[in-house]
């Protein structure tokens, strides 16, 4: 079995399965295995519990990169190592949102994408967006604003108009949130927006054309999925 071989020092999990996390993961890392976890759906079920038992064993648990909850974490944790405030964070949906999308009605575009049809209506009905965003939210305590979150349709340069504090124009009733937006320009790249509190930073932001302050967006325009998960097992 692959997860107990001594010539193996990292696993990935792709599955997408919390059930094979829960059997096989748990085996991986009680045989010195670290783990690349690229099943969120999993991450945000049992994952704190993976977390505690991967410290417990000496081993990494860590979600991997290219997916768009990575993504905006390293996003997350550069503004915030800057000292900026994080307002919200989040992604740009991929597809139209359609909360009444079945497999049947999507087979042939999955064929043609070469998708499976379940996992393509994962994308259009937000459950996919609702995993990604609660993986966020679990690693870095910002929550939704509301249960099932905005949604708004904003374009890139609306971000840090739309998802900023009601009393500033936006739509946010707190800050430090998890959301994400439908509409061109920011899928599929994740986000930040940020505050800047002192006026020096807000005039070098504003002179720099990151935005009109003291909110901004900092954005990544892209997530590579699979293509990323290798440096995760490097690193």
């Amino acid at each position: 079995m692959l997860v107990t071989n001594p010539l193996i020092d990292v696993i990935i999990d792709a599955t997408g399965k919390p059930g094979v996390a829960a059997d096989f993961d748990l085996m991986a890392m009680e045989h010195g295995k670290h783990l690349v976890m690229m099943n969120v759906e999993a991450d945000v079920t049992i994952g704190c519990y993976l977390k505690q038992q991967a410290d417990r064993l000496g081993v990494v648990y860590s979600v991997g990169a290219g997916d768009e909850p990575s993504s905006c974490m390293e996003l997350i944790e550069f503004a915030s190592a800057l000292g900026l405030s994080i307002v919200a964070a989040g992604k740009g949906k991929n597809n139209p949102l359609n909360h009444d999308a079945v497999p049947d009605d999507y087979r042939e575009e999955a064929a043609r994408r070469n998708m499976n049809p379940r996992m393509l209506v994962e994308f259009v009905d937000g459950s996919k967006t609702m995993v990604e965003m609660c993986a966020i939210a679990n690693a870095t305590g910002l929550v939704p604003d509301i249960p099932g979150m905005h949604g708004p349709r904003a374009n890139r340069d609306q971000l840090a108009k739309v998802l900023i504090p009601k009393a500033d124009g936006g739509l946010l009733s707190r800050k430090g949130v998890v959301d994400y937006t439908i509409g061109k320009g920011v899928a599929p790249g994740v986000f930040v927006i940020v505050e800047a509190i002192h006026p020096r930073v807000v005039e070098r932001m504003d002179d720099l054309h990151v935005g009109k302050g003291p909110y901004y967006g900092l954005f990544r325009p892209y997530h590579l999925t699979s293509l990323e998960v290798p440096l995760t097992a490097a690193r």
